[in-house]
């Protein structure tokens, strides 16, 4: 009888313990829907300097205007949210106003991808500046990102 309750003791731990992570967690996480609400990271100071410093590498290396710059990027803001979903990235497109060291104002459209960043983590920053893709690498206007 004792050795009965021995085996049973230890099938009922074994059982327990691989069971372990599954019954910790809370049973409504199967219908709980994620949704990564960061509606700040358009005017985050970090995806705002990235651009800045990425288009002055363009300026000098695409247009050959090493003196083009962003002096001021601002009135930022969400044009729309893509949940990960059919692309395994959440996406999320934004707009703002460029103010260029040659004195004009012009539209910024970046897009930023969670996840996507080096190796999985982060960020990417993908940007266009209306008029000053030369190539339309991003559609003519920059329509890929709007």
């Amino acid at each position: 009888m004792k050795s009965n309750v021995m085996k049973f003791a230890a099938v009922f731990l074994s059982v327990a313990a691989i069971n372990a992570p599954i019954m910790t967690s809370p049973a409504a996480a199967a219908d709980m829907v994620y949704l990564e609400t960061q509606s700040g990271d358009c005017s985050d100071t970090k995806v705002l300097n990235t651009i800045a410093s990425r288009f002055q590498i363009q300026a000098r290396e695409v247009h050959h205007n090493p003196d083009l710059q962003i002096s001021d990027l601002n009135n930022t803001y969400e044009t729309r949210f893509e949940p990960e979903g059919k692309s395994p990235f959440a996406r999320r497109y934004c707009k703002g106003q460029a103010y260029m060291s040659d004195g004009q104002s012009r539209s910024v459209w970046y897009l930023l991808e969670y996840g996507a960043g080096f190796a999985g983590i982060g960020k990417n920053v993908e940007f266009c500046i209306s008029g000053l893709d030369r190539w339309n690498v991003y559609g003519a206007q920059c329509n890929v990102l709007r």
